[in-house]
């Protein structure tokens, strides 16, 4: 996130990395990078630094539970799969992956990597998307050591409810904050469009569940921003959403123009032809989920701050997106 939470103390924060981690931190700087997380750089009395990771667990599926599994699917492909572009967290001395800040805060601890973060949008490369592809089917082909601990798909759209909620009281004023009654708005003029994106996922859902396709523990978010540069090569970062899941969980974000949907390295290398159906289904699972997202927070209590203003235009950007893609997948 781009501002640091209201109702979180730094402090608490030092206090959590301390306890758990043992790094003691004289230093702790507000990173305002990504989107959805807060993080901080933490640096000790010897200059030894860290960087520090806190979800709210609200937000996150299952709860501490959900992403501690997450995390620790991460740690165990990078140190017991032998995946070295996997970029996870440290172990606290409990040999947890994760501690809590409090009811509501969860933190996780990184060492810090020496690279370069890419902005967002597509690849800036062909050869840097092929790489990446080439780092996903490694994983995918990893899956055998995570199987036991990785959650599994369900294929639920994150704040669904929610969404349809908001669907059926456009006619009243919405009152949450500054972009309450923008969004309102957006949607009524989508609503016809929302309606078809979320019956043309769930038929594609049952398309994909009988399709028979083995399922492979899947980053969820492989895209640019997610990728660093550094000296041994590409890796990959925020490993929160780690699921066991159908391959085009990852596959639809490394698409491009082109036969074979542009993957003609990972179907190479793992033999499995990407399904369409099951491209579409998470093009169409990701547009209905920010659109869900960020329509429940405009509806809750806000203020015009830059996260704010982040969450606008994407609500914008999506919300067109489902009209796309519910176009492609019924043409």
């Amino acid at each position: 996130m781009f501002t640091p939470p209201d109702d979180l103390d730094p402090d608490d924060v030092r206090a959590a990395v301390r306890d758990g981690w043992g790094f003691d931190a004289v230093a702790l700087e507000y990173q305002a990078v990504g989107f959805g997380s807060h993080h901080w750089l933490a640096t000790a009395a010897d200059g030894g630094r860290r960087f520090v990771t806190v979800d709210v667990l609200g937000a996150k599926r299952g709860g501490f539970d959900g992403l501690k599994r997450a995390l620790d699917t991460a740690h165990r492909l990078r140190h017991d799969a032998g995946l070295p572009f996997v970029i996870a967290a440290e172990l606290a001395g409990d040999g947890s992956t994760l501690q809590h800040v409090d009811d509501a805060h969860a933190v996780a601890l990184f060492a810090l990597v020496a690279g370069k973060s890419l902005p967002s949008g597509p690849f800036p490369s062909h050869e840097l998307r092929e790489s990446v592809l080439r780092l996903v089917a490694a994983m995918h082909a990893a899956t055998p050591a995570v199987v036991d601990i990785a959650e599994r798909e369900d294929f639920g759209v994150p704040e669904r409810d929610s969404l349809e909620r908001a669907l059926g009281e456009l006619d009243r004023t919405w009152d949450g904050g500054p972009y309450a009654e923008p969004t309102r708005s957006l949607l009524a003029g989508h609503a016809a469009g929302v309606r078809r994106g979320l019956a043309t996922y769930d038929r594609l859902v049952s398309a994909v569940k009988d399709s028979g396709a083995p399922w492979v523990v899947t980053h969820g978010e492989p895209h640019a921003q997610n990728v660093m540069i550094t000296e041994a090569g590409p890796v990959l970062i925020d490993w929160d959403t780690a699921l066991i899941a159908p391959p085009e969980r990852d596959l639809w974000m490394l698409t491009s123009d082109g036969d074979d949907l542009g993957l003609g390295a990972y179907r190479d290398i793992t033999r499995h032809v990407p399904n369409v159906d099951a491209v579409m289904l998470y093009r169409l699972w990701w547009a209905l989920g920010e659109v869900a997202y960020y329509t429940t927070g405009f509806r809750r209590r806000h203020r015009d701050t830059a996260d704010s203003r982040v969450a606008w235009g994407g609500l914008r950007h999506h919300i067109a997106l489902v009209d796309q893609w519910v176009r492609e997948a019924t043409r």
